[in-house]
């Protein structure tokens, strides 16, 4: 079923519903849609499921906490751990 064909079912499908149910749905699009908003989406891991913005922060948070602990590798560390990749493979 095509995504156009599948809209015009649920289109006719809402326009038969009860009252309540309606109210249900209109509810939860609601909130579908706000955290939409709130939370977007700013990119996708390698299993191409999406990431959203408040835990990429919150990684983010947890990163820069680690830097100011001194927990990082300086570019002149990191250097010399390279070369010893290089020639681990010679």
């Amino acid at each position: 079923m095509t995504q156009v064909q599948i809209r015009s079912e649920v289109h006719q499908m809402v326009d038969r519903l009860d009252e309540t149910l309606l109210a249900a749905i209109h509810s939860m699009l609601q909130t579908y849609e706000q955290k939409k908003e709130d939370d977007p989406i700013v990119g996708y891991d390698l299993n191409g499921l999406p990431l959203r913005a408040s835990l990429l922060k919150e990684e983010l948070l947890q990163e820069l906490e680690g830097v100011e602990k001194g927990h990082f590798i300086t570019i002149e560390d990191l250097e010399k751990k390279s070369e010893q990749w290089l020639t681990a493979t010679k």
